[in-house]
């Protein structure tokens, strides 16, 4: 995997979306080629992402404008030497940053094929809206399913939920970590603990992430319930 990150003043896209200057006028296009090259070389397979970093200083009203013409100009610069290239607009402003490296997360796991399916399984189980999966230790998002519209009882307008639920968990668990303070354990019982378990392992199969079922507060699994 490569992880390369521009600066998108560096790309010429800060100052507005018509400017001319694209990734082949900057110095950071000219480390990404050679960098790219030299995974021709030695590891022809590798997925690349481009992080076009502080995409704050560009207008709100041209940002998807801005984003979109500069993916492009990677994507061509990039298309001598590999076609598996993802773009991602981030800022330290906002969440940005949490979704491009869930999705990255995401595409490290070999089989999530397996593990979409048993989320679904665990999800219809519980009745519930929806159910997302974290990873252990970052609390970035794995994978999530959602049961058939047709069975929901509200949408979901928030588009920011995983981000707010990864953010509420991490702050428990710094306050559940207190000395002082006890928390009571909590353990699934029945179908509902075998489905947990199959999730896990299928995660674990084939060097997947890191991947634990817990009876204290750093749980696995959130779910939204009727």
């Amino acid at each position: 995997m490569l992880i390369y990150v521009f600066d998108i003043s560096s790309l010429g896209g800060a100052a507005s979306a018509g400017g001319e200057d694209g990734p082949a006028d900057s110095k950071d296009s000219e480390y990404f080629v050679s960098c790219l090259k030299a995974l021709q070389e030695h590891s022809k397979n590798v997925k690349v992402f481009c992080l076009i970093h502080k995409m704050d200083l560009v207008e709100d009203a041209q940002r998807d404008t801005v984003f979109e013409q500069q993916r492009q100009n990677l994507q061509k610069l990039s298309e001598p030497y590999t076609s598996d290239i993802a773009c991602f607009p981030t800022s330290i402003w906002d969440a940005s940053l949490y979704r491009a490296w869930s999705a990255m997360v995401h595409s490290l796991i070999p089989n999530v094929a397996t593990l979409e399916s048993q989320l679904s399984t665990f999800c219809q189980i519980c009745r519930a809206d929806e159910v997302v999966l974290f990873e252990r230790a970052t609390f970035l998002v794995i994978s999530h399913t959602n049961a058939p519209a047709a069975a929901q009882k509200q949408p979901y307008a928030d588009a920011h939920r995983f981000e707010k639920i990864s953010n509420i968990v991490k702050q428990f668990k710094c306050v559940a970590a207190a000395p002082s303070l006890r928390v009571p354990s909590y353990e699934p019982m029945g179908c509902v603990q075998a489905e947990l378990r199959k999730v896990a392992g299928a995660v674990r199969e084939d060097g997947g992430p890191q991947l634990a079922l817990h009876r204290n507060s750093q749980r696995l699994l959130y779910s939204r319930t009727h």
